[in-house]
């Protein structure tokens, strides 16, 4: 069955972005775009080009982009914060943006400090950027964006999930270190591609503003008040 809404994928070269519009192409949505500077087709710099025309008739905007490395420096994590900003104001040139999916990370959490001290993530955990990780600026730029989707979606009537990614991988294996050892947070915070399918599937059908920690396992670390209720599809 053919899906009529309109997609809109930021950062669609990226891994998540490929495994995002292949899936939505297999459900049935024919109209998506992709807007990533690493398109080979049509690339596009979210900095720097014009992309205001790209949201018209856009239904729903899946916000992908941004220097995904956590050991990003203030500069380089500002340049994240500025992308979101340019979405949204291109999101407000037409106005026919109902959903926004924005790919947030389990960094706005000092999860590693949390798990050390036997603490758990749930939905009273204050946001505080992940600091092992380059000072912490790249947690920061992602409270951040999510604070400015909020405030936008809430002032629009746009329904929202700031999606707190745990770790994917582009082999859809467990992520290893340099020795090839697996750390035990590491199986915690883990997000199987099948997953990432599912939350995407119900984030699609979720009213309001949403935050969630999106982790295919979460142990008790990961509290069920904060994690993505996949069991509910």
């Amino acid at each position: 069955k053919m899906k009529k809404e309109k997609i809109l994928i930021t950062g669609s070269s990226g891994t998540i972005g490929n495994i995002l519009t292949h899936y939505f192409g297999n459900k049935g949505y024919q109209f998506i775009t992709g807007l990533d500077k690493e398109n080979t087709d049509n690339p596009i710099n979210l900095l720097e080009d014009k992309i205001a025309h790209y949201f018209k008739d856009i239904q729903i905007l899946i916000h992908l982009a941004a220097n995904s490395n956590p050991f990003i420096n203030k500069e380089e994590a500002g340049k994240n914060v500025k992308i979101t900003e340019r979405i949204i104001e291109a999101s407000k040139k037409y106005g026919s943006v109902e959903r926004i999916i924005s790919a947030s990370s389990i960094n706005v959490y000092p999860y590693m400090e949390m798990f050390e001290n036997g603490e758990r993530i749930t939905n009273k955990t204050l946001l505080f950027p992940n600091k092992r990780f380059g000072n912490g600026e790249y947690g920061k730029a992602k409270i951040k964006s999510e604070k400015l989707f909020e405030t936008f979606c809430k002032n629009n009537k746009i329904n929202l999930v700031n999606l707190r990614l745990g770790c994917i991988t582009k082999n859809n294996s467990l992520p290893r270190q340099e020795d090839g050892a697996i750390a035990d947070i590491d199986r915690i915070i883990y997000l199987k591609h099948k997953d990432l399918k599912k939350i995407i599937d119900r984030s699609l059908k979720l009213k309001g503003i949403n935050n969630f920690v999106c982790v295919s396992s979460g142990d008790r670390f990961i509290d069920e008040s904060i994690k993505f209720p996949m069991q509910r599809i």
